[in-house]
């Protein structure tokens, strides 16, 4: 018997008990994502708490899950990434949506320059453009 074989017939009990541990534990990270509750903004109030505190603003919603309305203005496919753009009246920056699968693709083909979408996924920051980004997100 090779010295691998022989290590996991020695130990198999151990072995087993560890790969059930963290299989556990990553059913219950993955439960966990499901129950965080988004933070609901809008994107005009969004762009007035940048104006206002791009310090707090960062604070407040950096790495954050969002739940974010807007105005849609445009989608688009940029280095195998699709996203939409959500504006307002009043807001600058805009807030770039990145879509988190390719089914929600198929949602924007019905968009209208105008239409309020909502979109919910995590709040990544201001870029040095004029948008903040919004990752993996599903469109409601």
């Amino acid at each position: 018997m090779s010295k691998v074989n022989n290590f996991f017939m020695k130990y198999k009990t151990l072995v087993f008990t560890l790969v059930i541990v963290i299989l556990a534990g990553v059913g219950c990270t993955k439960a966990d994502d499901k129950d965080i509750t988004p933070i609901k903004i809008s994107v005009a109030d969004l762009a007035k708490a940048y104006k206002e505190n791009k310090g707090k603003a960062d604070k407040d919603y950096e790495n954050k899950t969002v739940e974010i309305v807007g105005t849609f203005e445009y989608g688009a496919t940029e280095f195998s990434q699709s996203y939409i753009i959500l504006s307002s009246e009043k807001a600058v920056p805009n807030v770039r949506i990145v879509l988190k699968e390719r089914s929600e693709i198929v949602k924007i083909v019905n968009f209208k320059k105008g239409d309020t979408v909502t979109a919910q996924g995590v709040f990544t920051g201001k870029l040095k453009s004029k948008n903040v980004i919004v990752t993996n997100c599903i469109l409601k």
